[in-house]
C-alpha cells in the first residue's frame, strides 16, 4: 500500500449571506498529492500542483449550485498513475 502525502498549499474562503435565505461560499484551493515509491526511494506526484476556484450557493431546498474551475495559474489538472504505485 503506498504512502501518500497530500499538500494543501493555499486555501482562501469567503462566506456571504444572500437574502432571503441563501449562503454563498467562495474560495480558492491550491493542492498537490504525492506517493512514496520505495524502489527508487523517492516521492512521485499523483496530482501535480493545481489550483481551483469554487462557488457554492445553498438554499433551503436541496438544489445547491456548485461552480468549479481552474485558476489562471493552473493550465491543466494532471493525475499520474504508475504501475509501481498500483501494484507495489
Amino acid at each position: 500500500m503506498p504512502t501518500l502525502e497530500f499538500n494543501l498549499i493555499q486555501i482562501t474562503l469567503q462566506m456571504v449571506m444572500v437574502p432571503p435565505s441563501k449562503i454563498k461560499l467562495s474560495g480558492q484551493i491550491v493542492t498537490s498529492c504525492s506517493y512514496f515509491n520505495p524502489y527508487p526511494l523517492r516521492w512521485e506526484p499523483i496530482i501535480e500542483k493545481v489550483g481551483f476556484i469554487f462557488d457554492v450557493v445553498s438554499a433551503e431546498n436541496p438544489k445547491s449550485k456548485i461552480a468549479l474551475s481552474l485558476t489562471e495559474e493552473s493550465e491543466s489538472f494532471n493525475v499520474n498513475v504508475s504501475e509501481e504505485m498500483v501494484f507495489n
